[in-house]
């Protein structure tokens, strides 16, 4: 979107019931401020926005990179 965002991914178990865990997949990046009349990036602030990841297809390849970014 705007050039390279750097981003972490970190995944875990989550319990959901009893002796019931769910695989998840948390994305951390920093927020962009835009220019909003033309929709560009100004900067990359400092601050972090934190997602949870549903899509199953996220799992193997988070596996690779959420242990080598913790």
């Amino acid at each position: 979107m705007w050039g390279t965002e750097n981003y972490r991914l970190s995944n875990g178990m989550v319990p959901v019931g009893n002796d019931i865990f769910r695989k998840i997949v948390v994305r951390a990046s920093r927020i962009p401020q835009i220019d909003p009349a033309t929709f560009t990036l100004v900067q990359w602030t400092k601050r972090w926005y934190y997602e949870v990841c549903s899509n199953s297809a996220i799992y193997n390849p988070a596996d690779a990179k959420g242990a080598a970014a913790e």
